[in-house]
């Protein structure tokens, strides 16, 4: 025979701890989104400026593009459509290729 719990006085067999009305996240560290970290973003380009060009060549917009390891920033990030992404991504590759931006900073 099993021994009877200690939580008779709670009116069930089984126990069910009081979470209040907060549903237990009043406990510091267990609320909020802990995923989220700050994002320095950059301000969303247009996709007609023609007074900066996405090009191999220009290397300050591709270096702005790129993270202190020398990875491209996602989409997200850079705010690009996506055929301006795929143009970002085109022009890294081959200012890489060509010798003007190196592989790994």
């Amino acid at each position: 025979m099993l021994p009877k719990n200690n939580y008779s006085d709670r009116g069930s067999d089984s126990y069910s701890p009081d979470l209040g009305e907060a549903g237990g996240l009043e406990m510091p560290g267990m609320g909020g989104n802990r995923f989220r970290k700050f994002i320095a973003r950059v301000p969303k380009r247009e996709c007609d400026d023609i007074n900066d060009p996405i090009d191999y060549k220009n290397l300050p917009l591709l270096f702005k593009y790129l993270t202190p390891q020398g990875k491209l920033q996602s989409r997200k990030r850079t705010k690009y459509c996506a055929q301006c992404q795929r143009e970002l991504a085109r022009a890294v590759k081959h200012a890489r290729f060509i010798g003007l931006l190196p592989y790994v900073i």
